[in-house]
């Protein structure tokens, strides 16, 4: 299947099948992998797999990333998917041709909704998964620590990510300015909040400088979009409105969608609105330059740490 074929280096990812070069230099024959083809077809029939019985046709398989923006709604040219879990990750439709990232860390995806393929690219974002802890789930703690929108003095957070040669693995490092004695819990999650909202306006920048893309519309997943007074301070530094779903399992109703569609049980404009529901939009309520004074106080360290590494 195509998008998964994509995470390999032996797809060509224009022409859709399996490299010869990079099949050469692995020293793989094409004829050892398997076939290649769109995500709703029929793949096979299922045999041995328990608790499932032998002979169930197999007609529809997916990416993670493809249902997830199939379940959110983000099927057309310049929608955007923020997935907010505590890592996170920028998902852009680019239409029909795919683009080549600049970011050793990004990826482009094939995604499943229609004959003719489409892509999206993929943007992790670098952040200290060692400050999860830091985060309760409870929706409304945010609310009741020191506003976001208070001007970056104190603690910042600056993810880096580097190489020290064009075939080194690169890896990511975690800066963070400002900790003394007197720095308290809420300081760091103040910052991991604001570095993670920084962040995500910073690769939609880079996204739109590279490729000309500006992304028109964003849809939220992850336990984070629950977090209400994070999502209007990521709309203020965007400075875009932002949808939140219904919460459900958008990956289930991504496949719903596509495979109801494909067997016509909706047309493709109603697919996923029979299905997700608007919870919330967010409006930005930040003036515009206040909202760059933030985010250009965090971009300015962030520039130097990339300079001092």
């Amino acid at each position: 299947e195509y998008s998964h074929g994509a995470k390999s280096m032996f797809l060509g990812i224009k022409e859709l099948q399996w490299d010869p070069f990079w099949c050469r230099e692995s020293l793989i024959t094409e004829e050892t992998l398997p076939s290649i083809g769109p995500s709703l077809r029929k793949f096979g029939k299922t045999f041995g797999f328990v608790p499932l019985p032998d002979g169930i046709p197999i007609m529809a398989m997916m990416t993670e990333e493809g249902a997830l923006m199939a379940g959110t709604g983000g099927t057309g040219y310049g929608q955007a998917l923020l997935n907010l879990t505590q890592q996170g990750h920028v998902f852009i439709h680019t239409g029909k041709t795919p683009l080549i990232p600049t970011d050793r860390f990004a990826n482009t995806l094939v995604l499943p909704f229609a004959e003719q393929s489409v892509y999206a690219t993929s943007n992790p974002l670098s952040l200290p998964v060692s400050m999860a802890g830091l985060i309760p789930s409870d929706p409304s703690f945010v609310d009741q620590e020191k506003s976001l929108h208070k001007g970056q003095d104190q603690v910042l957070i600056i993810p880096h990510s580097e190489s020290r040669d064009d075939w080194e693995e690169p890896f990511r490092t975690n800066w963070i300015r400002g900790l003394t004695d007197s720095t308290h819990t809420e300081d760091i999650r103040r910052a991991y909040f604001q570095a993670f909202a920084c962040q995500v306006k910073w690769v939609l920048d880079r996204v739109e400088q590279d490729y000309a893309i500006r992304c028109k519309e964003f849809f939220l997943h992850g336990s984070l979009s629950l977090h209400s007074h994070f999502i209007q301070f990521l709309s203020d530094i965007l400075q875009d409105p932002l949808i939140r779903l219904t919460y459900q399992d958008e990956c289930l109703v991504g496949c719903a969608a596509l495979v109801g569609q494909w067997m016509n049980f909706f047309s493709e404009k109603v697919a996923v609105s029979k299905l997700v529901k608007m919870d919330r939009s967010f409006i930005p309520q930040l003036d515009p330059i206040s909202s760059f004074a933030i985010y250009n106080t965090w971009k300015n360290y962030r520039d130097g740490v990339v300079d001092l590494a």
